[in-house]
């Protein structure tokens, strides 16, 4: 009978810095894997119809790193932050029109990534009065060069040349998005 077995608590690096940790319950943990959860303050208003416009993240609800860039609306990798990354979110935006249509994109470097459409809904009791789109999304990003970025925008056609609105809520999560670095 032959049986193998490894025991450690942690895993290092030749530099002598401690990379990963085997709990006693078999949980590893890495030192650092990069992660946030961006919001908006408030709502971000007068969105010109069909212009494409970065969405205005500027608040972070879970970012301990400060990595989200609240002043151009943006996520930039560095050296020690590069890898690919799964990121998920959820916009909600009304008009003063009814909208025609309604996307949301991924990008990188400024460059489409993914794109959502809208799930464009009635309001007013109307079903031909469509005044809001809901976006759900999620999707799995490279960004492994030092100075690629990721940022949201939002296009917005109305009819009748209406303008729209990026709700948030105030007292609850309503447009937000999550990232973590997957490796």
């Amino acid at each position: 009978l032959s049986m193998s077995k490894i025991l450690v608590n942690t895993i290092g690096h030749t530099g002598d810095t401690t990379a990963m940790t085997v709990g006693s319950t078999g949980i590893v943990t890495q030192a650092k894997m990069p992660f946030f959860m961006i919001d908006m303050s408030s709502d971000q208003a007068s969105i010109a119809d069909d212009t494409q416009t970065v969405i205005q993240f500027n608040e972070r609800a879970v970012d301990p790193d400060s990595l989200w860039d609240t002043s151009n609306y943006r996520f930039t990798v560095d050296a020690n932050t590069a890898g690919y990354y799964q990121y998920s979110g959820h916009v909600y935006a009304n008009s003063t029109q009814n909208q025609e249509s309604a996307s949301l994109f991924a990008r990188k470097n400024g460059s489409v990534h993914t794109a959502t459409f809208g799930c464009l809904r009635a309001s007013g009791g109307s079903s031909t009065s469509k005044t809001e789109a809901v976006f759900s999304f999620t999707g799995i990003i490279d960004l492994t060069s030092a100075n690629d970025y990721l940022d949201f925008t939002i296009t917005v056609d109305c009819s009748s040349g209406g303008t729209t609105t990026i709700n948030e809520i105030g007292s609850a999560f309503r447009t937000y998005v999550c990232a973590q670095r997957l490796r």
